[in-house]
């Protein structure tokens, strides 16, 4: 018996999902003698690592699995989602840190953030957003503001009708796409037949450990 890779791969780009990747990469401002991060670099904002811009693939899911667990007062969700990559995929040579936005599944996310705050930029590429509102400073009435776009690169909103007052703290809720990473379980090659690049196993965790950012 002889596996035909070709049709293999086509198999599961056929049955598999859209899906982004981003590769991850170590910054180079980590200090050499103790490891941390710069918490001043603007390329990767304290992290250590940042991400390309992403790139269009698909991969068949073969199991999903998310549990949610309290840490420190604050929910938040774990769970493994393994793919069978094909060779074709840029996921196919996936390493550690880098990450898988899933195009056709999204989650409801609800968030504070501070109009012109170093921090207002969503860490996650979003699918609309449905409200935004926050609370009248002397009379504490709920004003309801416009919906924003989003800069691609940074995550920064702007808006072109009632936009939040500098300075102000207000409630955005949304739909954003559903993101997973890799951790410690790295891409797992399955036996070569005869040199064939056969498909790879990976192991999804739900769990960001670094941070996303967009870029």
């Amino acid at each position: 018996m002889r596996f035909h890779q070709t049709r293999f791969d086509r198999m599961l780009s056929n049955m598999g999902q859209q899906m982004l990747y981003w590769r991850a990469w170590g910054c180079s401002c980590v200090n050499a003698a103790s490891g941390a991060p710069d918490p001043k670099c603007q390329l990767c904002l304290g992290k250590g690592h940042f991400y390309d811009s992403p790139v269009p693939t698909r991969a068949a899911q073969a199991s999903q699995k998310i549990q949610g667990n309290w840490a420190k007062g604050g929910r938040f969700e774990t769970g493994d989602l393994v793919l069978s990559v094909p060779s074709t995929s840029a996921i196919w040579a996936a390493g550690q840190f880098d990450r898988v936005t899933m195009l056709d599944a999204d989650e409801r996310f609800s968030m504070p953030m501070t109009r012109g705050a170093p921090t207002e930029r969503l860490p996650f590429k979003v699918k609309d957003i449905t409200r935004v509102f926050w609370k009248h400073p002397q009379t504490g009435v709920l004003i309801e503001g416009g919906i924003p776009t989003f800069d691609p690169k940074t995550g920064r909103p702007a808006w072109t009708d009632r936009e939040p007052p500098a300075g102000v703290t207000y409630s955005l809720t949304g739909n954003r796409f559903v993101e997973y990473f890799i951790y410690q379980d790295l891409p797992t090659s399955r036996a070569f037949h005869d040199g064939t690049q056969l498909p790879k196993h990976v192991v999804l965790r739900k769990y960001d450990l670094l941070g996303r950012r967009v870029n």
